[in-house]
Formats: C-alpha cells, sequence, structure tokens
C-alpha cells in the first residue's frame, strides 16, 4: 500500500492542471508550423488531438530512407504501425508518422526539410 501522507501529495499534484493548458498551447504552436509547411501537401491532414502527424506520402517506406540519408531527419513508416489484411495489403504503406515533440525551434527545422522533400 501507498502511504497516505504520498497518497495526498499524489492527489495535489494531479489537481493541478495548469501544465495541461500549458502543453495545449505548445501542441498547437506546433500544429500551425505543420500547417504552415506542409498545408499545401495533398497528403497533409490536421490532427484532432495527440502530437503526431499521419501524412499520405507516395511510399512509406522509401521516404523515410530518403529523409534520413539526405535531411537527416527520422519518421516512422506506416506500415509499421499496421496489421497487414489476409490479402496481404497494408493500409498504412502510403503513409509516415511524424513525431511534434521537440521545442518550437526543432520542428520548424524539421518540418521545412521534410516539406523540402516533398
Amino acid at each position: 500500500c501507498t502511504p497516505a501522507p504520498v497518497l495526498a501529495g499524489a492527489a495535489a499534484l494531479w489537481a493541478d492542471d495548469r501544465h495541461v493548458a500549458t502543453m495545449r498551447e505548445r501542441l498547437r504552436a506546433r500544429f500551425a508550423l505543420a500547417d504552415r509547411h506542409l498545408g499545401g501537401h495533398p497528403g497533409y491532414q490536421r490532427p484532432g488531438c495527440g502530437f503526431f502527424l499521419w501524412l499520405k506520402v507516395p511510399d512509406g517506406a522509401a521516404l523515410p530512407r530518403r529523409l534520413w540519408a539526405e535531411r537527416a531527419l527520422r519518421v516512422l513508416p506506416g506500415e509499421y504501425l499496421t496489421q497487414p489484411a489476409e490479402d496481404g495489403s497494408n493500409a498504412g504503406r502510403h503513409f509516415v508518422r511524424v513525431a511534434l515533440v521537440h521545442d518550437l525551434p526543432v520542428v520548424d527545422e524539421g518540418l521545412a526539410r521534410l516539406a523540402s522533400l516533398l
């Protein structure tokens, strides 16, 4: 069992939602950067929540290799995150997942590099 004073301290910390508002503002700013850099890309759609972009691309396996080799960026092929169907097709094959988890200058630079290769 967790001691009552520790529980009381945890409850007090979890009751403070100021960090939630701060994080929401940071996410809004990151998605504003994504809108600016990728808004013209036909495969871009701003997600309703979260901190990942699910970007539609012609080849979700080739683009991550090119981004790493040519722009020093890492993204995850969408097919790594989906299960193949019985017919062998994979719904994630034409997607990459882009994490918007760094601070704004890093996200801005990364999205500019990504957009320059699309």
